[in-house]
């Protein structure tokens, strides 16, 4: 699955991504709340899970 978005992810130029919320779920988890801003078509609204992972966060879900 990841390898999927890896892949449609570079194929992004020209937008920018627009973080809207991030909320605190518990100490090690969080949603982030985001916009893909595009120049010629409408946004596209992006939920990301995040996890800590070593210290860092680190995606663990994609809700599109």
């Amino acid at each position: 699955m990841v390898a999927a978005y890896v892949d449609r992810f570079a194929e992004y130029t020209g937008e920018t991504l627009q973080v809207r919320k991030a909320t605190t779920i518990d100490e090690s988890h969080a949603s982030v709340l985001a916009q893909i801003l595009r120049p010629t078509a409408p946004p596209v609204n992006v939920d990301w899970r995040v996890g800590a992972a070593g210290g860092n966060y680190k995606v663990v879900d994609v809700v599109v």
